[in-house]
């Protein structure tokens, strides 16, 4: 019995150390995991310095060493999150409105992301952020996932 118990306990320890060891990859939604750097379609690149609380207009620093890639493929627009090391996600949920071109993705039972494009080069991208429990996932008229709720934070988008 104490074997068992032994057994089970580090299949317990196992499972807690896989799942908070930067494997929130495995639950991304409306992305792929992408390498090997920046895509060779690039038609832009974006930085978010900083980010703005809506609720209070309070600033904090934006996530440092992430780029945005705004890409045209045979597939459509996709947005690409890249750290330094060319690692990152490419952002395939997308919609279009009259405010623009908009990208969301998101990881299950946790926060969401979109990323809002104006059809004019004129104003700048914006990135939205969802924390766990204020959006619900409803479906956009082309069949892509969009978030039903309110952003508690925006972050202008710069080129970068």
């Amino acid at each position: 019995m104490e074997a068992r118990m032994r057994t089970a306990w580090l299949l317990v320890i196992a499972l807690i150390a896989v799942s908070t060891s930067g494997c929130a990859s495995w639950f991304l939604n409306g992305a792929r995991m992408h390498e090997g750097g920046a895509p060779a379609t690039t038609t832009a690149r974006f930085a978010v310095p900083s980010c703005r609380m809506i609720a209070d207009g309070s600033s904090m620093a934006g996530p440092a060493g992430q780029y945005y890639y705004l890409s045209q493929e045979a597939t459509g627009p996709v947005l690409y999150e890249l750290g330094g090391n060319g690692e990152g996600a490419a952002i395939t949920n997308y919609w279009s409105d009259d405010r623009g071109v908009h990208f969301f993705t998101w990881v299950a039972r946790s926060h969401g992301w979109v990323y809002t494009f104006p059809h004019t080069r004129e104003q700048m991208p914006t990135r939205w952020v969802f924390p766990a429990g204020s959006y619900q996932i409803i479906q956009a008229s082309n069949g892509a996932s969009m978030p039903d709720g309110q952003p508690q934070m925006a972050c202008e988008m710069v080129p970068g």
